[in-house]
């Protein structure tokens, strides 16, 4: 039987995207054994990784998504498993830290992208095209990352993990959605749901294996 180009990178996709999952879920666990510092500083290079790696598009069970939702359920995690241990005030240290962090990896960025290069450089037009996203994404990735995080661990000691993962990752999808590609494309509606649904996904394959943790 013949594959196609498409199935193939399909089957890739699907690979790469179960393996990332199971690297962050290592990770979340190996932070939680380091305790309080272990989550906060996880959290943050999470955060860091989601906005950095959101600009990229791939295609993921048909529908086409960033290839940060990955980092993004990992960094609430982390901050939820750190509400638990270190209480609410720990966990809100954590995300202005996870924000700042962010602010910071940004600042550098466009200060590396200042020294002129050398005639012989050949690297700094690939900086630039990393490093510098449309100021309108980077506020609303910023803005609905921040704003999630907040709203998750709100909503966490009465809804639990996976219900409030839910809700939070429905107010991140819409508020960067709306706030970053709104006039930029055709389907809003499209964008937020197929979004919104890998986030489902993950949500659905994170959350039983941390049901499982606690009740050891």
């Amino acid at each position: 039987m013949n594959v196609t180009l498409a199935e193939r990178l399909f089957i890739l996709n699907e690979s790469v995207f179960f393996i990332q999952v199971l690297a962050c879920l290592v990770g979340v666990r190996l932070a939680r054994k380091m305790g309080k510092i272990g989550l906060t500083v996880l959290s943050a290079l999470f955060a860091i990784f989601a906005n950095f790696f959101v600009l990229k598009q791939i295609s993921l069970f048909g529908m086409t998504v960033t290839c940060s939702d990955a980092f993004v359920i990992g960094s609430f995690v982390s901050l939820s498993l750190l509400q638990e241990k270190e209480g609410k005030e720990a966990a809100l240290r954590a995300t202005s830290l996870s924000f700042a962090a962010i602010l910071l990896f940004t600042l550098f960025s466009y200060l590396h992208l200042l020294y002129e290069p050398a005639a012989s450089d050949g690297m700094h037009s690939h900086y630039a095209a990393v490093l510098l996203p449309t100021p309108r994404l980077l506020v609303a990735s910023l803005t609905a990352f921040f704003c999630a995080q907040r709203f998750h661990l709100s909503l966490l000691p009465y809804l639990g993990l996976s219900f409030s993962l839910l809700l939070s990752q429905a107010l991140d999808t819409f508020l960067f959605t709306f706030l970053g590609l709104y006039g930029a494309v055709e389907s809003i509606s499209s964008i937020f749901w197929m979004s919104f649904g890998i986030k489902t996904v993950l949500i659905a394959l994170v959350t039983p294996f941390q049901k499982k943790r606690h009740a050891v």
